[in-house]
């Protein structure tokens, strides 16, 4: 990739507009992600870290981007995000069940009492 245009490497990407963004600003070295979406329609997240190229006078001639594919370890963020709030879910839906258990079992108990109360002799009031 040395010395070859970033435009023919990233064809749908505004790499253009991008090396002019980093031109103008005033900072010497850029770090941030982007993402590139491929034609097979996978999208890509890259680490761009750019910094302009000066010649002996001090004078812009071009920038140096290094590219770090980050998608995996995006995806593994992802996955991990998805576990915690899934953890999160069990944990709510064990506490639940608690609550709803508990009450339960004492309806239970007196329901239970009822049946063998039913199995003693019929009282009769006096009026």
């Amino acid at each position: 990739m040395i010395d070859s245009n970033i435009a023919e490497l990233f064809p749908n990407h505004p790499v253009k507009e991008l090396i002019d963004n980093i031109l103008r600003m005033p900072r010497k070295m850029y770090r941030f992600e982007d993402q590139y979406g491929k034609d097979d329609g996978i999208l890509m997240t890259f680490g761009i870290s750019a910094s302009l190229l000066k010649n002996n006078e001090g004078n812009d001639v071009g920038v140096i981007i290094l590219l770090q594919d980050l998608t995996e370890m995006k995806q593994m963020e992802q996955n991990l995000r998805r576990a915690d709030r899934l953890a999160a879910v069990g944990e709510m839906a064990a506490g639940m069940a608690h609550e709803i258990r508990n009450p339960l079992s004492s309806i239970r108990g007196s329901v239970e009492m009822l049946r063998e109360d039913s199995k003693m002799e019929p009282r009769t009031t006096g009026c």
